[in-house]
């Protein structure tokens, strides 16, 4: 392992901004960015704000979040409100629906379907170059083919001794 014995490795933080905030929400179900700021127990600034803003953002689009009440136009002392819909124990990295980073743009979740039916899709064609079903005499046929399946087994065969002198 790279570094030296018993050193912390910088990914290995738990303690950031975005995991003290995820605790808070996770607390107080229903909350607004600066409320989740004003308890994560840091001083923030306008940095942090736009920091947390942008995670929101991403959490929104993820579905882990949802805004409650209509939309808040720049007033004084009202901010948009916010409640918590998935509640994992850690804090998300990657997105359980769609199992994309949460900096993805769109979470959809038939990503992971058209995912796995690309995999399924280059196995069966990987299986049928592998295995050939061309078969030259009746008695290696197995027995559930039948006689339409036979004749095109047989045709194949053909095509394929024509091809191959």
């Amino acid at each position: 392992m790279a570094g030296k014995k018993g050193m912390i490795h910088r990914n290995a933080k738990s303690n950031t901004l975005r995991g003290k905030v995820w605790r808070s929400m996770r607390i107080l179900k229903k909350f607004t960015i600066r409320s989740v700021l004003a308890t994560s127990g840091e001083e923030s600034d306008e940095g942090d704000y736009q920091n947390i803003k942008k995670w929101f953002r991403q959490l929104l689009r993820h579905g882990y979040i949802k805004k409650i009440g209509g939309q808040v136009y720049r007033q004084v002392g009202q901010y948009q409100d916010y409640i918590l819909v998935r509640n994992p124990v850690s804090r998300p990295l990657v997105c359980d629906v769609c199992g994309q980073s949460l900096s993805v743009n769109i979470c959809n979740p038939l990503f992971l379907e058209k995912e796995t039916k690309k995999k399924k899709k280059t196995t069966k064609e990987t299986a049928t170059k592998k295995e050939t079903p061309v078969q030259e005499s009746r008695a290696e046929v197995p027995v559930h083919t039948t006689s339409k399946q036979w004749k095109v087994l047989k045709r194949l065969a053909d095509r394929r001794h024509t091809h191959e002198r």
